[in-house]
């Protein structure tokens, strides 16, 4: 039976994967910096990943190490970098100090887009990933696509556009998402664990299906609505310039979006498939099974 010591056990995806591990047969010791894990197979420390005094003597009693805490959203260029990048490069001194050899972290698919700019996130992450590939120790890196189920907040930002009179479309519409159910996330990382899956490479894992964006903004609006919207497509060479100088000059906390949010709809956000993926393909929700699944909660 190994020892998970697991961070981001209370958020969107973190949650899934607690409430597996503690069915399985691991001893799993959380962080827990909000003070809201309440599970009885669980053993809690609470701590910020940011102060290893607080939880260096239960990360010692481990052997492996899943990573998911994240700063997302709408968090600052600061708050990225100091949360994603520097808090991984803690818990990876950490590790390498306690003897622990194994480590999984879960990055993003936007560490992969062609243009980071203005997009703090995703750079926080690519740099994350590097410091992880650095630390010598054996790990994986998983990269989801866009993360659906009760509780997403990009599908609850989705919602709100396709559910508007007339449906904004950032850009042409064209680029390519494969959208995976947040379940499906967090049974590939349990699956990495029971098989030792450590050996340094690069896992993207998306859904079983590619549409482009404005497929997808469709699909929930029927979900929603029961019908097609009609949708305005917005220039993206309009909307991109002036929201960064809304940014620069601090008005990035009132727009409904920062320019990093827009990358969906300007980037292909699929996967290069892996033995992983292709191993529970034909298990995986379908996009109307991911929306269902999400508003009947």
């Amino acid at each position: 039976m190994s020892r998970v010591f697991l961070t981001g056990g209370s958020g969107f995806l973190g949650s899934r994967v607690l409430e597996r591990l503690a069915r399985g047969e691991s001893e799993v010791i959380a962080l827990d910096r909000s003070g809201s894990l309440k599970n009885a197979q669980v053993s809690t420390v609470p701590g910020d990943l940011l102060t290893p005094d607080q939880y260096r003597h239960k990360l010692a009693e481990t052997d492996v190490v899943v990573h998911l805490a994240a700063s997302t959203g709408r968090a600052t260029r600061d708050e990225h970098f100091q949360v994603n990048t520097h808090g991984t490069e803690v818990l990876v001194r950490e590790c390498v100090r306690a003897g622990i050899r194994k480590l999984l972290f879960v990055s993003s698919i936007a560490a992969k887009f062609p243009d980071k700019t203005s997009y703090y996130y995703a750079q926080a992450k690519l740099r994350a990933e590097e410091i992880v590939r650095a630390s010598g120790l054996r790990f994986s890196i998983v990269r989801p696509t866009m993360i659906l189920g009760p509780g997403s907040p990009i599908l609850s930002a989705l919602e709100r556009l396709a559910s508007l009179p007339v449906i904004p479309v950032f850009g042409s519409g064209t680029a390519k998402v494969q959208p995976i159910y947040v379940d499906d996330v967090a049974d590939f990382i349990v699956t990495m664990l029971e098989r030792d899956m450590f050996d340094g490479r690069t896992f993207e894992l998306g859904g079983p299906a590619v549409l482009t964006m404005e497929e997808l903004i469709q699909a929930i609006r029927r979900a929603r609505k029961g019908h097609r919207g009609t949708a305005m497509h917005v220039p993206l060479t309009l909307m991109i310039p002036a929201m960064r100088a809304a940014e620069t000059i601090g008005f990035g906390k009132v727009l409904p979006f920062s320019v990093g949010q827009l990358s969906p709809f300007r980037y292909d956000t699929t996967i290069e498939t892996n033995d992983l993926y292709e191993s529970r393909r034909a298990n995986l929700r379908d996009v109307s099974q991911m929306l269902a699944l999400s508003f009947a909660a």
